[in-house]
């Protein structure tokens, strides 16, 4: 059954989006260009969300970029969410770890 689509509430462009499910509940993580990403959690199959964790991102420095980042989390997860992210570190693609603790 198709429901009303939600939205998010950045003024930013959402650039990368993952879903799965964690403990049972939606997970949505997303990066947004030239800002901060999020990690929402649904117990009621996405009507409603909370967010879990701001994806805060440092200030971008001498080669080293934040602004296109793709997020990657598990499609299932029980227990603590690991959310990857990616960045550009002197042309080099890397990745931070959030740890998100889903109830």
């Amino acid at each position: 059954m198709w429901q009303t689509p939600g939205t998010t509430w950045v003024a930013s462009k959402v650039s990368y989006l993952q879903i799965g499910l964690s403990n049972g509940q939606v997970m949505v993580a997303f990066s947004v260009a030239r800002g901060p990403g999020s990690v929402l959690l649904s117990q009621d199959s996405g009507v409603t969300c909370i967010e879990a964790l701001g994806l805060t991102v440092p200030s971008d420095s001498e080669g080293i970029s934040y602004r296109t980042g793709r997020v990657k989390a598990r499609g299932r997860s029980v227990g603590v969410l690991p959310v990857l992210q990616q960045y550009a570190d002197h042309g080099q693609q890397r990745l931070m770890v959030y740890k998100v603790p889903v109830p």
